[in-house]
């Protein structure tokens, strides 16, 4: 589990995530991630102010910052399964 901070121009709200799976990029905190929104997880109301923070969801790759129009950010690691 993670907690991240989803970005907006409120200066972004709390999220819980868990990564897709057990084989990716070990994360550091700073770093840029796709989150992908999953389900609303009404326990999380008492444990945050922001009602936004209520979403779990999955972290699905460690993002490289770069970003090109049309395509969006550069993928430096994916979770995904084990070799």
């Amino acid at each position: 589990m993670v907690m991240l901070r989803v970005c907006s121009k409120d200066n972004g709200f709390m999220v819980m995530a868990a990564t897709a799976s057990s084989h990716g990029p070990a994360l550091q905190p700073g770093d840029l991630v796709a989150w992908q929104a999953g389900a609303i997880v009404p326990a999380l109301a008492s444990q945050f102010p922001d009602p936004r923070s209520i979403w779990g969801g999955l972290v699905l790759a460690k993002l490289a910052p770069e970003y090109t129009m049309g395509k969006g950010w550069a993928i430096e690691q994916p979770f995904g399964r084990g070799h």
